[in-house]
């Protein structure tokens, strides 16, 4: 069973419109309508609670697991993305093996993008790919700092 098909279920049972769940979770009808329908398949975390506090439920009888900070995949973009905390969880788990490709994928981008740079000749397209270059550089120093105990990595810098 999906979360639509459970959130339908949980507010009928208590015989309530969507609209009055809405009102009760304090989201809007809409947002009740298009997870029931599946076009919000997974809903924010903030929503997911307030429609849990509202049928009475924990969030994890929703979705059915526990909620917790989404770990972004091992992708410069979509590491760039994610919140520092995230982002530390992902490269934390990552193997030695996957934070060498990660980095490998990183200076790839890195080299593309230099390609651009210096092909580009709109001065605001350029400052972006500087900008975008300067954020693959720091990502590509957090994830080599990643694999060295916090200790050591004091003793480095």
């Amino acid at each position: 069973m999906n979360l639509g098909d459970k959130v339908f279920e949980l507010r009928d049972e208590r015989g309530w419109s969507q609209k009055r769940l809405a009102e009760i979770a304090g989201v809007s009808q809409t947002t009740v309508v298009n997870i029931e329908t599946g076009k919000i398949p997974v809903p924010r975390t903030p929503t997911l609670r307030r429609l849990a506090r509202a049928l009475g439920v924990e969030v994890e009888a929703l979705i059915g697991r526990p909620i917790g900070p989404k770990v972004p995949a091992l992708l410069p973009d979509e590491l760039l993305r994610a919140p520092g905390a995230a982002r530390h969880l992902a490269l934390k788990a990552a193997t030695e093996e996957q934070r060498a490709a990660l980095i490998r994928e990183i200076d790839a981008k890195d080299e593309e993008l230099k390609r651009q740079w210096v092909d580009s000749a709109d001065p605001a397209d350029r400052a972006e790919l500087w900008d975008f270059g300067h954020q693959l550089r720091s990502l590509r120093n957090e994830v080599e700092g990643a694999g060295i105990p916090i200790r050591m990595r004091e003793v480095v810098e």
